[in-house]
């Protein structure tokens, strides 16, 4: 247990409060060392930081992709916010209506997207 709350960066003095005394951030960082006590070769994060306020979502993601790298696992990053995906994935995928519509390296769909629902979308959120 004291393993697992130090890869994900909380102090031990978490294990004696209640949940409802947790920051969103601690809760999410919970969250992940439960998924971690599992070793998994996949970590899915669904919405992961829709919750979070702007530091503490890069908080997560800086500790995810340094759980990726240290623990060499793969991680499904699930999220409508594409300000989050920039210099966190590898790959990114786009899906419109359960349809994938666009598959690529990261770098290359943020910068040169080809389908048209890609290019509103970073639009829409000043990749464009």
């Amino acid at each position: 247990m004291e393993e697992l709350l130090d890869l994900v960066k909380l102090s031990r003095e978490l294990l004696e409060r209640r949940p409802s005394e947790c920051s969103g951030g601690q809760k999410q960082r919970v969250a992940i060392a439960r998924a971690l006590s599992l070793s998994p070769a996949l970590l899915i994060a669904d919405e992961i930081t829709s919750a979070l306020d702007p530091k503490t979502e890069d908080e997560i993601l800086k500790l995810l992709v340094s759980l990726k790298n240290e623990q060499r696992m793969s991680i499904l990053h699930i999220t409508h916010r594409l300000e989050s995906i920039d210099g966190f994935a590898d790959r990114m995928a786009v899906m419109k209506d359960g349809v994938i519509v666009e598959e690529n390296l990261t770098e290359e769909v943020l910068r040169n997207p080809q389908a048209d629902y890609t290019r509103a979308l970073l639009e829409a959120c000043s990749f464009g």
